[in-house]
């Protein structure tokens, strides 16, 4: 997918691990409410479902919960599972808090305030694919210069939950993005829907940190 290139070096982790575990359980990115239904109510193959059609198991090799599906559970292509991954900034960690054997979402923070820092989805030391994005905090900009997913990876879910876990770090935020630069990053974009489009520029601080992007989108 489409990736920023201005902290490939400094991530260089980023490509160290492609060839581990793979991902045999495509994931969903989901906040379990503080109240309401304790699951979604619809499977991600967009199946509306009456309570006991749709069920949660544990995912040992994940140590997650997965959704089961029973509508669509013997069709073939996902199997009617999908491993459930809290997006929020409350399930993001940093680097001293990675397990060794559990699927998370990893935060490495820009140098500078206003830099690029990194949001990477972990399985031990396999990371699966990466975000890259810029926070503004007095301006309350957000940028989203690229997400990465490994080839063999792909189409498991990766990057809709990376798109959802920078957008948990800059809830509230105005937030712009740099057009996709392959052909599976527009389809992947034209299926969770771009960004805003507006504020098309980095705001000065994100300027001053050497950020620039590109404003135009293709459309579709």
């Amino acid at each position: 997918m489409t990736s920023a290139d201005p902290t490939a070096a400094r991530h260089a982790g980023a490509g160290a691990a492609r060839a581990g575990r793979y991902l045999d359980v495509p994931l969903w990115p989901w906040t379990r409410p503080e109240s309401g239904p304790h699951l979604p109510r619809w499977c991600p193959a967009r199946h509306w479902l009456r309570p006991g059609q749709l069920q949660e198991a544990p995912n040992q090799d994940y140590q997650l919960n997965e959704l089961v599906c029973r509508h669509c559970e013997n069709q073939p292509g996902t199997g009617g599972r999908w491993a459930l991954v809290d997006p929020s900034v409350a399930a993001q960690v940093t680097e001293e808090q990675v397990q060794s054997r559990r699927l998370q979402l990893v935060v490495l923070p820009p140098a500078d305030r206003a830099g690029i820092g990194l949001i990477q989805l972990r399985w031990g030391a396999t990371i699966y694919g990466q975000v890259e994005l810029s926070l503004c905090p007095l301006d309350r900009r957000g940028l989203l210069l690229g997400i990465h997913v490994e080839p063999q990876h792909r189409r498991r879910g990766v990057g809709r939950v990376l798109a959802r876990a920078a957008a948990a770090r800059g809830a509230g935020y105005r937030w712009s993005a740099n057009p996709p630069d392959e052909p599976d990053s527009a389809a992947f974009w034209a299926r969770i829907g771009p960004p805003p489009p507006a504020p098309a520029a980095p705001c000065s601080h994100q300027q001053a940190a050497g950020i620039h992007i590109e404003p135009r989108w293709p459309k579709w």
